[in-house]
């Protein structure tokens, strides 16, 4: 069966968020649904009985049959698709393969983050027009930093690239330590470029008043924090809250990603990254 360009760029999402669900591959490359609900249902890959019997998981299967992708099976949660080998060679010989490695196993553990992660970025690239760049394009491209050649801690989930206003996503299930936090803002001090901002996602509202009431302790006014559930909710236009307030309301700042600039829209634009270029 010949292959078509919508083929070759769901392999290419594939290889750079490393596995996506039935549902995110569907939103990004088949449906693409106007309504907010549905659209941000796909996205996170809530999906159900009647998806299966849509064009997206027809097409999927295709490819699984040329062996391009595969399947990962798990007791809790949906198949999820990930690259071939042979899925990146194919795209290495055609000139469109992005990464060096592509990622051949997803353990259940990493899944609901990792999936987590691409619902965000497929969204973001859809809605916003800009490049985002996953947490595997980040890590193959880091640069020794300093006298000793040490490579920065700083790797984002997500990196928005814009020229005014960059910003670096983290998505945050799991509550790390007090001393993790510092460790990791230190280096987001150290590297992030002007007037850069870092977002995080959190996976329960409580979990970003902790990271708030750190950050206001740490005097780190980079950091912006909404819930998932609101991402979910408001996309693009969901508001970022800030350990910083107004002088003038005394309300604490808000940031929001639709107001960023259209600067980095162009492909090819020099883009910097948290220390790198």
């Amino acid at each position: 069966m010949r292959l078509t360009e919508r083929d070759y760029r769901v392999l290419e999402a594939l290889e750079k968020w490393g596995a996506l669900g039935l549902g995110q591959v569907d939103a990004a490359f088949y449906r693409r649904p106007e309504d907010a609900g549905e659209r941000a249902r796909l996205y996170f890959n809530e999906i159900d009985r009647r998806d299966y019997w849509l064009g997206a998981y027809k097409r999927m299967d295709m490819l699984r049959r040329l062996e391009l992708v595969r399947i990962e099976r798990y007791i809790n949660h949906h198949q999820t698709y990930l690259l071939t080998a042979q899925g990146h060679r194919l795209l290495k010989s055609l000139g469109r393969s992005a990464l060096m490695n592509y990622r051949p196993t997803m353990p259940e553990m990493y899944l609901e983050h990792e999936l987590a992660v691409a619902g965000i970025g497929l969204m973001l690239e859809e809605t916003l027009g800009k490049r985002i760049l996953s947490h595997r394009q980040l890590y193959e491209t880091r640069e020794p930093v300093g006298r000793r050649g040490r490579r920065s801690l700083v790797l984002p989930d997500l990196w928005i690239a814009d020229k005014l206003r960059p910003c670096a996503v983290e998505v945050e299930l799991c509550q790390k330590s007090a001393g993790r936090y510092k460790e990791l803002w230190a280096e987001y001090r150290a590297y992030m470029p002007m007037n850069g901002r870092v977002l995080y996602m959190t996976g329960w509202e409580s979990l970003g008043d902790i990271l708030l009431r750190l950050a206001a302790t740490e005097r780190f006014p980079l950091l912006h924090v909404a819930s998932l559930k609101e991402f979910k909710t408001l996309g693009e236009r969901c508001p970022f809250v800030a350990a910083t307030r107004n002088r003038d309301s005394g309300r604490p700042d808000e940031f929001q990603i639709v107001q960023l600039s259209a600067s980095a829209r162009v492909e090819g634009e020099e883009i910097q990254v948290a220390g790198r270029r």
